[in-house]
């Protein structure tokens, strides 16, 4: 019974022990916005989004962000104030990709995971490459995933950061890392983001010529692979065949 104690001690004490994995952070772009994204005639919502990929690790995503464009009175010689009004809705959702793994957002496969909302704040943010986080309850993702983040609007907007410095465009071929979705012009409707591909427009950056990824982030605990925990519990088993036969040998 002393030896089951003992077996029994050493295994919580193994399982508590396993190294913690450092929480990830998920950007494409190199920390700095040197650009705005800018709108010429919309007065809809528009949503713009990042595809990321885990591999094959499944992490836990506990949180998303998103860097806007700071308060400047007017940007390149406009003459109204072109950043979201202090109050806007601003809304923030976690997708999954489809089985594809396309890292497309018009793939119908692509599911809605979590959605969360916030009023834009009324401070001035201190520069374009403050990002604004927003918390996710663990939602597991595995592969490539997206984040994208939808607000109103209107003629002459800027709704978002860009870095036109990031180390790459693609995942390779088609698979844009950064994308827009918008209506045709003079269609008010709300994006419909339950189901991205059923939106008029979705193309990523690269089809407009753009040299730039959006400044949206994802952060999140990867989750221990099995055979980690397989590897414990094998040489937890191999510790108690050990002990079995140190009883019998001296029974």
């Amino acid at each position: 019974m002393r030896a089951l104690g003992l077996l029994l001690i050493c295994a919580a004490v193994s399982v508590l022990s396993l190294p913690a994995l450092a929480t990830t952070v998920f950007s494409i772009d190199s920390g700095t916005a040197n650009d705005t994204a800018m709108t010429n005639w919309q007065t809809s919502q528009m949503m713009w989004l990042n595809a990321f990929d885990t591999g094959s690790q499944t992490v836990d995503i506990n949180q998303m962000s998103v860097a806007f464009p700071n308060n400047l009175p007017a940007y390149q010689g406009q003459t109204k104030d072109p950043h979201l009004t202090a109050g806007t809705t601003v809304y923030m959702d976690l997708y999954s990709d489809g089985p594809s793994q396309l890292g497309n957002p018009s793939d119908p496969g692509v599911t809605l995971l979590y959605e969360t909302s916030f009023t834009y704040p009324a401070s001035n943010f201190p520069d374009s490459s403050t990002f604004l986080p927003v918390s996710v309850p663990g939602v597991s993702v595995t592969g490539k995933f997206f984040v994208g983040v939808t607000a109103l609007a209107r003629e002459d907007l800027g709704l978002s950061e860009y870095d036109e410095d990031a180390p790459s465009l693609t995942y390779g071929g088609d698979s844009s890392k950064s994308w827009v979705i918008y209506e045709n012009q003079g269609d008010t409707s709300a994006i419909n983001r339950d189901s991205l591909s059923g939106n008029a427009n979705v193309l990523p950056y690269t089809f407009f010529g753009s040299p730039g990824v959006n400044m949206i982030r994802a952060a999140g605990d990867p989750i221990p692979e099995p055979m980690t925990m397989a590897s414990v519990f094998m040489a937890l088993g191999s510790l108690g065949c050990w002990v079995r036969r140190r009883a019998k040998l001296g029974a």
